[in-house]
């Protein structure tokens, strides 16, 4: 039997980010170099895939803890973050990882939740995560995402107003 090729369901989406963001100074290879932190094999796969397929590097762990180690170890450029993992949570990874940024002082690794939970952007933004992209993880959606939070000044908070995620 012939198989003909469909016509894609949506546009293209946008390419992930592929160029280092410089004031960080953690590249020295012209790639962008990403931490992701999940305990699930498969979202680990689906993001190693995409970020792979735009040329960027990236490390995988799969706790808050194992997160925080490798941050300290080898600094990137943009952390990707779940939320409910084993050991530590990608809540307090974050806060732990902000404490240290403030009391050492290291550079601002922008934090972007991942997460399957649809209400959680207040806790996330309050745990000091930049931005947050929801699971399934859409292409579009984290291009955008790790545009926006790469585009920051390394101290800028991100704009988000929490009276308005209250009501």
């Amino acid at each position: 039997a012939r198989y003909r090729r469909l016509p894609p369901a949506r546009p293209a989406p946008a390419p992930l980010p592929q160029s280092p963001r410089s004031t960080n100074g953690a590249c020295t290879n012209n790639a962008l170099r990403v931490l992701s932190a999940d305990d699930n094999l498969a979202n680990q796969r689906v993001l190693r895939a995409l970020l792979g397929a735009a040329g960027i590097e990236s490390v995988f762990v799969s706790n808050g803890q194992e997160a925080i180690d490798a941050w300290r170890a080898t600094p990137g450029d943009l952390i990707l973050m779940d939320i409910q993992m084993p050991v530590m949570d990608g809540s307090e990874a974050t806060k732990a990882s902000r404490e240290a940024e403030r009391l050492e002082p290291r550079p601002k690794t922008p934090i972007i939740a991942v997460t399957a939970n649809d209400d959680c952007e207040f806790d996330c933004r309050g745990a000091g995560m930049d931005a947050v992209v929801g699971k399934p993880i859409s292409l579009a959606a984290l291009a955008q995402a790790m545009d926006d939070v790469l585009a920051r000044p390394p101290h800028e908070a991100p704009a988000f107003d929490a009276d308005a995620q209250r009501a």
